[in-house]
């Protein structure tokens, strides 16, 4: 009887088994950078084997259509990496917001929360997504499993991420929020984009250092200043300990955020071959980012 009812309240739902919708469709959405997209956003709670006797646990967030369904897609791929010692659930709002522009996000789930200690997993991950997607079948059916992908990381994630950016070759877009990459790692010799994302306030890491770590790729890279922005910013339900570690939040968080998320929607835009010029001059950028 309970099985029955879970099946009825899913139906009713009008949403796949396993997905909570977290971000309603909106064709009334313009699609600017910096802004929701048209597509609602759903979260799924998974498991994916990797490797031959491992798994992880993943949130994969997939863009909804008006039903509260999986749209249809094509989606490129995303990998969002997580800070160190910061939980998954803290970046959803920026999955979600990656997802409302047509993507598909993995999140892994690391051990102790730290990214940088399975550096591989990211590209174990994307390539049981994309394995799962070419059946056809499920909630990720609307990914495309010949797509380029893009990887993005905050702080201790932005490391790891361009670890994956340099070798996985099905990764071809890089954007670094508030980090730098190894510089045990030849990034001059990777190939594709990279965005690298600075806040002016960020106490954690001084915009300066970003600076140079973008300086050490051989790929076109775009570096911008996010005016205003300290380093929790990307993060939801801080704690006090977080915020005295940091530099002062000297604008509204939504600002800083939509600030941010122009220069990664700009990254995500040439990732599927739309128009991405603005990325690439600072004169279109919106008030308050700079180089």
């Amino acid at each position: 009887m309970k099985r029955i009812l879970c099946v009825v309240l899913v139906v009713l739902a009008g949403c796949a088994p396993g997905l909570e919708p977290v971000l309603s469709f909106d064709d009334g959405r313009d699609g600017a950078w910096g802004t929701d997209g048209r597509f609602g956003a759903g979260l799924m709670r998974d498991s994916f084997r990797v490797r031959v006797s491992e798994s992880a646990d993943v949130d994969v967030f997939v863009p909804l259509d008006e039903e509260d369904e999986p749209a249809a897609g094509p989606f490129a791929p995303v990998l969002l990496l997580q800070g160190g010692l910061v939980e998954t659930a803290r970046y959803h709002w920026l999955a979600a917001h990656i997802a409302s522009r047509g993507h598909v996000v993995f999140m892994p789930h690391h051990i102790g929360n730290l990214a940088f200690f399975e550096s591989n997993l990211a590209a174990d991950v994307l390539e049981a997504g994309r394995d799962q997607a070419a059946t056809g079948q499920g909630p990720l059916r609307g990914l495309d499993p010949d797509a380029p992908a893009l990887v993005t990381g905050h702080s201790l994630g932005g490391v790891v991420a361009a670890k994956a950016w340099l070798y996985d070759e099905t990764v071809t877009h890089l954007v670094l929020l508030a980090s730098i990459p190894d510089p045990a790692d030849a990034v001059e010799t990777g190939t594709g984009l990279v965005v690298s994302v600075a806040g002016a306030t960020d106490g954690r890491i001084d915009p300066a250092e970003i600076a140079d770590g973008a300086e050490a790729f051989s790929a076109p890279t775009v570096f911008a200043v996010v005016d205003g922005m300290n380093h929790f910013a990307y993060t939801d339900n801080n704690s006090d300990a977080d915020l005295e570690s940091d530099g002062p939040l000297e604008v509204d968080q939504d600002v800083a955020r939509a600030r941010a998320t122009f220069m990664l929607d700009g990254a995500l835009a040439d990732l599927v071959g739309a128009d991405s010029a603005a990325l690439f001059d600072a004169a279109a950028w919106p008030a308050g980012v700079h180089r």
